[in-house]
This record gives C-alpha cells, structure tokens and sequence, in this order.
C-alpha cells in the first residue's frame, strides 16, 4: 500500500515537472504575424476642377501583395506583433515616397522573414503615374491626386486594435499622355 502511496505522489511530481517544462517552452515560443501592405491614390482635380465622382473614387495601386512581418515572445501580445508588422510596411513607404525612384533599405526582408516581404516596386514614381493615368478619361489632361500608404489585417494592422490604417503621404500633379 506504501509503494502504491509512493508511486501515486511520483506521478503526480513528474506530471507537474513535465507540464511546467512545456509551459516555459511554450512562453520562450516566438509568434509571428502579419499585415498587408498597399498604395491607394485618389485624384482631386482634372486640369484644375474637381473631378467627377467615377474619376475621384481612390484606387488601390497594383503591388502585387507585398506584406510587413513582426514577432513577438507571448501569445498575450500578438497584437504587438501586427503592431511591428504595420511599422515595417508603414516605415518602407514613407521611405520610398522620400526618395521615389529607387527602392529603400526599408523595404527588404529581415532575417527570419521578419520586416517587409515581396516589395517589389523600384520606381514608385512611375507606378503610382501609371495607376492613375490608365484610367481613359484621364488621357491627355493633367491631374492633381492624393497618395495613401495602406496597412490592412487583422486587430493591430490599426491603430489600437483596428484593422486598417490609412496615412496620407502627399499630392502629386501629372500630365497623363495620351495612348496609342
């Protein structure tokens, strides 16, 4: 009866050893998490004049799906992992918009897949031209428009816990030619 006494109290011990031995492993686990990142450009006048409403409407400029990449040690603080994933996206556009024609440091990959990840604008001057000039009524007319650095995701893509951030970055006027 003893030994069974024993042998019942060294289970229990082990499986308490065991299971805190998992715990501390399961906090040491780093989490990631991500947020996509994207260009919205919106025109806010045609040859001075306010444009129509289908020519006003923001447009999403085509990046082909380029996303930020934070981590963080506690599951407790996933949020604060999308929180450095919306820097990272957020940081790497307002660096290129600096400096438009040739792509930041900013906007490279970290070691681990942390940081920016599928970038691949070069010149975003002529990205963000070619969005708003293939719109046709825009064909030979010059146009004024706003640029937007987007991050988009789940809770911490935002501000606080919301999904989505917009920051406008600034206004560009261009001469759309015409396309034969």
């Amino acid at each position: 009866m003893k030994n069974l006494k024993f042998a019942a109290a060294m289970t229990v011990c082990c499986t308490a050893l065991m299971m805190i031995a998992g715990s501390e492993k399961a906090l040491s686990r780093e989490y990631k998490r991500s947020c996509e990142g994207y260009y919205i450009v919106k025109v806010t006048s045609v040859n001075g004049v306010q444009p129509s409403a289908p020519v006003r409407r923001a447009r999403k400029v085509p990046t082909r799906g380029f996303s930020g990449r934070g981590s963080c040690s506690s599951y407790t603080r996933i949020n604060a992992c999308r929180r450095r994933a919306r820097d990272f996206c957020h940081n790497c556009m307002k660096a290129h918009w600096r400096n438009p024609v040739k792509k930041p440091r900013a906007c490279n990959s970290l070691t681990n897949g942390l940081g920016v990840n599928n970038y691949n604008i070069i010149n975003l001057r002529r990205r963000l031209r070619n969005s708003v000039c293939s719109d046709p009524n825009l064909r030979g007319r010059t146009a004024r428009y706003d640029v937007y650095r987007v991050t988009r995701g789940d809770k911490g893509c935002g501000p606080r816990l919301k999904k989505t951030m917009r920051r406008k970055l600034g206004s560009v006027t261009v001469r759309c030619r015409f396309v034969r």
